[in-house]
């Protein structure tokens, strides 16, 4: 009889206990739940609160997260945006970094100078896009050997060329717009040499 006395104490001393740490557990579950929680924000490194921007990430009706899509804008001299580097006149190396390829490499991976018989012309190093330079030397002059002698500034816009004339015996050089607009006399001689050799 002693022994089902004391295995009654025992049994109700331990549900004693279990229904203790019953309400323990109810009663930190609440305060937990309370007003003063506040959630922290998330980082790299802390799990937290987000706030999705509304642009790119969205949150629906049903809570609910997706992402969207930005497009960049394209670049203009007031707008910040995206550009696409041609890789004539800007490259880009394998670590993002962009930089200006030099005039002088510009005008000789892009353009090439030639004379067609008559008139100057540029012409893409790949053989397309042939522009032929048409101008009028003053009475008298005419282009200086044959074939004539020319060359293009370093960023391809300015034509350079020797030109004679008989009556005076003088040579010049002279400047013009690879659109045959501001033919300029630069450097006039009457001895013969090779004026272009100095430009």
């Amino acid at each position: 009889m002693k022994k089902i006395l004391l295995s009654s104490i025992v049994l109700t001393l331990f549900s004693l206990s279990l229904f203790l740490m019953q309400i323990s557990c109810q009663d930190e579950a609440i305060a937990q739940n309370g007003s003063s929680y506040v959630l922290p924000i998330a980082t790299t490194s802390t799990l937290g609160g987000v706030i999705p921007d509304g642009v790119s990430i969205k949150v629906d009706g049903t809570g609910k997260i997706s992402t969207q899509l930005v497009t960049l804008p394209k670049a203009t001299t007031t707008t910040l945006g995206g550009i696409i580097v041609d890789g004539i006149t800007l490259s880009v190396d394998e670590n993002g970094k962009m930089s200006v390829i030099s005039s002088k490499a510009v005008s000789q991976l892009s353009k090439v100078l030639i004379h067609d018989g008559t008139n100057f012309a540029v012409i893409n190093n790949d053989g397309s896009q042939k522009v032929s330079i048409i101008f009028t030397l003053p009475a008298g002059q005419t282009l200086r050997s044959h074939p004539p002698k020319g060359r293009l500034s370093p960023d391809g816009n300015t034509l350079f060329f020797e030109a004679f004339e008989s009556g005076s015996g003088t040579y010049f050089i002279y400047s013009v717009s690879i659109d045959g607009s501001n033919l300029t006399p630069i450097v006039s001689n009457t001895n013969v040499v090779d004026l272009m050799s100095a430009y």
